[in-house]
């Protein structure tokens, strides 16, 4: 389990806006009705393989 987040500073001149302080992932924790960790859908996870993630998590 995990995730990964770095600051990142803006260069003079760049694409950038001044307040955009952090370059991360994104994802969505799954987890059983007992608390155990079930796995993780990563943001650009195919449809195909999100579904069969969160039908094992309800089953």
């Amino acid at each position: 389990m995990g995730h990964f987040s770095m600051k990142i500073t803006p260069l003079l001149g760049s694409l950038l806006s001044a307040n955009q302080q952090m370059n991360h992932t994104a994802g969505v924790f799954l987890f059983h009705s007992d608390g155990r960790f079930g796995g993780i859908i990563d943001f650009h996870e195919d449809r195909r393989f999100a579904v069969p993630k969160i039908r094992r998590i309800l089953a």
